[in-house]
């Protein structure tokens, strides 16, 4: 969403599938910090017991920052930690 394009391309499924699985995108614009694109990477590791949990993200010094503490009508906070 920052970079305002998917992740992952590729010109056919097969090798979308093998940039997904080798984890192979571009960094987000450098106009956004290396804080954030630090954050964008770890949501982006290949093995998903790599990437932080919804508790992580939340109490990550980038997010509690910048978090407005609204997820929606349907979400709460407490029930993602």
């Amino acid at each position: 969403m920052a970079a305002h394009k998917p992740p992952f391309t590729a010109p056919d499924i097969p090798s979308l599938y093998k940039k997904v699985c080798n984890g192979a995108y571009s960094r987000i614009p450098h106009e956004y910090s290396n804080d954030l694109a630090c954050v964008i990477s770890s949501l982006l590791r290949v093995n998903p017991d790599d990437r932080p949990s919804a508790s992580a993200l939340l109490n990550n010094p980038l997010v509690e920052d910048n978090y407005d503490g609204k997820l929606g009508s349907y979400w709460q906070k407490d029930e993602l930690l």
